[in-house]
């Protein structure tokens, strides 16, 4: 499907939107944005002016508490303290309402580069400042019902500011906000050009009910049973105690990544795609922030003393959002991940009533769908300003999106896909 035809209908289990927004409609949004100017704007923070700074903890805060769609990513402390160090920056755009912070947008802003691909193979290399905004922009209760308006503001608002290679990443864009509906049914009217990236999918999450009694019984037979299968297998496998170990505090950052990133240096992720747990000095300053205010809670499977497998996690409100996750391939045969998701999902229930949700956070997979019982459609965007250089990376986006698309397309029917990614890789 092209990118201006994006199919947003939801699944049959996808989670409603707690408020969704109306329909701007195709004629009116342009006069809401235009009759919001009188009596409100977006300001960007400066987060070295104490004052400013303070007042804005406080408000942002309070929209979090209030906006279910907040998550880790939005809360200001931890955008901060992961700027500390200066190597990313952070771009914080505050919606004010005479003095009173209504809405809230952060971003969080560093070199990088884009390069469009043709399955594993990228055509052109691109040099952009990129501009991260997850979710979609943040606000208090009581002008939900403006939040049409209040996003084209925001648009009009950071497209002013946008400076030289500057380019808006959203990811995870909801399509239960106005922002994904802008980009997908005003697109054209807006101050960026808009490059899907990556096929829609459905965020998994589980709605946690009391006990985990409860929660298995939820699952599929099929599911059930292949979960009694790998239990038993790990578990006959095992010349040693297997179990699991939560990490939580600030001293135990270290001892946890001592163990997790060999285990992630073992992983497909990390040989294959190049991902893991590849930055120490990052994770290690997440983890930090993270520890200092409650929310970190990583696991690791040992079989003895020896780590078989690990997930970086966290507790942000009434979620538990399960990050980076891998196992030792030597125990492939034994599902050690599947055996660690469940003990994750009972230690949240049984040591943590306060948790609601656990999210699996952005893409799908077949794991994610037979262990999820709610779900949420979304989508990640490039915005791209409608420079000369923003039309070329536009259109070397749309480009390789078309014919990955068709070529997929070929390969599936003619059964080549799998061959022509190792050629690739080898090449």
């Amino acid at each position: 499907m092209a990118d201006n035809e994006l199919d947003i209908r939801h699944s049959h289990d996808s989670t409603p939107s707690p408020r969704a927004p109306s329909s701007l409609g195709r004629d009116t949004y342009r006069r809401a944005s235009l009759a919001l100017r009188a009596d409100v704007t977006w300001q960007l923070l400066d987060h070295k002016d104490a004052a400013s700074l303070a007042h804005a903890r406080q408000a942002t805060a309070e929209i979090c508490r209030q906006d279910p769609r907040a998550t880790l990513e939005h809360d200001l402390d931890w955008g901060l303290g992961n700027a500390a160090d200066g190597s990313v920056d952070l771009s914080v755009w505050l919606c004010r309402c005479g003095e009173e912070i209504v809405g809230y947008a952060p971003l969080i802003v560093a070199p990088s580069r884009l390069r469009p691909s043709i399955g594993e193979r990228a055509i052109t290399s691109w040099r952009v400042l990129r501009h991260t905004l997850v979710g979609c922009p943040l606000f208090k209760t009581a002008v939900r019902d403006r939040e049409g308006p209040l996003t084209m503001g925001f648009l009009e608002a950071i497209s002013r500011s946008m400076p030289d290679r500057g380019v808006i990443f959203l990811l995870g864009g909801r399509a239960d906000s106005t922002l994904f509906e802008l980009l997908v049914e005003h697109r054209r009217s807006l101050a960026f050009s808009i490059a899907g990236y990556g096929p829609a999918y459905q965020r998994r999450l589980i709605d946690l009910p009391s006990s985990f009694d409860d929660y298995v019984a939820s699952l599929g037979k099929k599911t059930r049973r292949n979960l009694r299968s790998y239990e038993r297998k790990l578990k006959q496998a095992a010349e040693k105690e297997i179990r699991i170990v939560s990490y939580t505090q600030r001293e135990e950052v270290a001892p946890f990544l001592d163990a997790a990133i060999p285990l992630s240096q073992k992983t497909y992720q990390w040989t294959d795609i190049g991902i893991g747990l590849h930055d120490r000095t990052g994770l290690a300053r997440q983890l930090r922030v993270a520890a200092e205010r409650g929310w970190m809670h990583c696991y690791i499977l040992f079989h003895g003393d020896a780590p078989i497998a690990f997930q970086v996690g966290y507790r942000y409100g009434d979620c538990y959002f399960a990050h980076d996750t891998g196992y030792d391939p030597s125990w492939a045969a034994y599902w050690p991940g599947n055996y660690m998701d469940m003990a994750i999902v009972r230690d949240q229930i049984e040591q943590h009533p306060d948790i609601r949700w656990v999210d699996f956070l952005y893409g799908d997979t077949f794991n994610k769908q037979r262990f999820s019982n709610v779900s949420r459609l979304e989508r990640n965007f490039y915005l791209l300003p409608r420079t000369a250089r923003g039309l070329g990376i536009y259109g070397s986006l749309r480009s390789a999106s078309i014919v990955s698309e068709v070529t997929g397309q070929a390969l599936d029917r003619f059964g080549l896909k799998e061959t022509l990614r190792r050629v690739l890789r080898k090449s």
